[in-house]
């Protein structure tokens, strides 16, 4: 009887501590994203402070050019006057010029219609940054607040590439990685959020799907929205497929491939009125690799894709003291892959290395992307991770797998990665 108690007291006490690890793991992870949006918000106003000098640097770009014009202006209404006080006020006026000339160089650094453009381009990235930030609440799962943040942290790079003129550049770390189809043009976003108010600025050089979802969370109504906007670029290139030849040249599959791998986001934003999570979705294609031709040359056939490994990643494995490894698996370039595969290493002969978990740095495409992953020892397939979708929105995926590597010799673990 005393026994029986005595268990019973400890199973209480194991449930007791088991809740309250839980309870302190959730409080944790809940202080880690309130310090990440406030890392964001922080970048936020750093991007706002600097479109705010943007925007006086083009008042003074303006102001001066109308100065010039109205300046060369009256200097050639001037020569039609015969006066005697002519050259000394034509003179003057040239010095003028040439002081707001001067000026214009000194104080601002570019022409005003260049600034405008960056000025403009520069609200529609704040007012995205602030959509998403505004919204923080609405993210009730971890999945909706990692989401929020990669959108953030696209437009914050997008800003910085627009401050820099780079092609690429380094954000807080704060921020999750951008992926593939960094939205440079992005729509600012005014409620109610709709597909009008994403496109309103078009380009004529682009080509534009915008599609809205719903789901059980904001992150899979994200998902499926690009889903939809992928499936309706393929139906809009199917039409130029209708031959034979290119029915079998270039499956649905192939195609859906193709656009995830040319298509950017332009735009997102979540509906707030809505009873469902719901977000609204656009994806853009340049009309140069929209057509038939483009297609017909860079979309790769499923049967290719199959045989050869699209990422890859190897390791000689370590000495028997340590217990964790990281396998990093990587495209290239980059952008169409990038993984880490976390290992713990347990046993001696042989030593067993036990799949802990797969980060998704980069997952290769807009949206989620599809991969399988075949591991090998010394060359040998020894597992597989069945195909599922992989996604850089989401936190790190546990995954079961497991390699049993003998202690002798120098043994050599490889991963391949195979994207559809």
């Amino acid at each position: 009887m005393r026994q029986a108690r005595t268990t019973r007291a400890i199973l209480l006490i194991t449930m007791f501590v088991c809740v309250l690890s839980a309870a302190v793991a959730a409080q944790q992870q809940e202080q880690s994203y309130t310090a990440r949006f406030e890392a964001a918000q922080a970048k936020a106003e750093n991007s706002r402070a600097e479109l705010e000098r943007w925007q006086r640097q083009y008042a003074v770009a303006l102001s001066l050019a109308i100065s010039l014009a109205l300046l060369g202006a009256a200097t050639t209404g001037i020569q039609a006057i015969q006066k005697p006080w002519k050259t000394i006020v034509t003179g003057v006026m040239g010095l003028l010029v040439s002081v707001i000339t001067a000026l214009n160089s000194l104080l601002v650094p570019a022409d005003f219609k260049t600034l405008n453009k960056r000025v403009e381009e520069g609200e529609l990235h704040l007012a995205n940054m602030d959509h998403f930030l505004d919204l923080r609440d609405r993210a009730t799962t971890d999945g909706d607040r990692e989401m929020f943040l990669h959108e953030i942290g696209r437009s914050v790079e997008a800003f910085e590439h627009l401050r820099t003129g780079a092609s690429g550049g380094t954000i807080s770390a704060a921020l999750p990685s951008a992926s593939l189809g960094v939205t440079l043009h992005a729509a600012a976003i005014e409620p109610p959020c709709s597909c009008d108010a994403l496109t309103r600025r078009e380009r004529d050089d682009f080509t534009y799907s915008c599609q809205t979802a719903s789901s059980a969370s904001l992150s899979s109504a994200r998902e499926q929205a690009i889903d939809n906007a992928v499936n309706d670029f393929v139906a809009r290139l199917r039409p130029a497929r209708d031959s034979a030849s290119q029915q079998a040249a270039v499956s649905d599959q192939a195609s859906a491939d193709y656009v995830r791998r040319v298509a950017t986001e332009a735009g997102a934003c979540v509906v707030t009125n809505a009873k469902q999570p719901t977000m609204t979705v656009v994806l853009r294609i340049p009309r140069a690799l929209a057509d038939e031709k483009a297609q017909t040359a860079f979309a790769v056939p499923v049967r290719e894709a199959e045989r050869i490994p699209n990422a890859a990643g190897e390791i000689v494995v370590p000495p028997p003291a340590s217990r964790t490894v990281d396998i990093p698996v990587r495209a290239n370039p980059r952008k169409y892959g990038d993984f880490v595969f976390t290992f713990s290493i347990t046993g001696a002969n042989p030593r067993v290395m036990q799949l802990k978990s797969v980060r998704v740095i980069q997952d290769g495409s807009v949206g989620q992307t599809k991969w399988t992953f075949s591991m090998l020892l010394d060359g040998t397939v020894v597992a597989t991770l069945p195909e599922q979708n992989y996604s850089d929105d989401k936190p790190p995926y546990a995954l079961a797998s497991a390699i049993a590597v003998p202690a002798s010799g120098m043994r050599r673990v490889k991963i391949l990665g195979y994207r559809r």
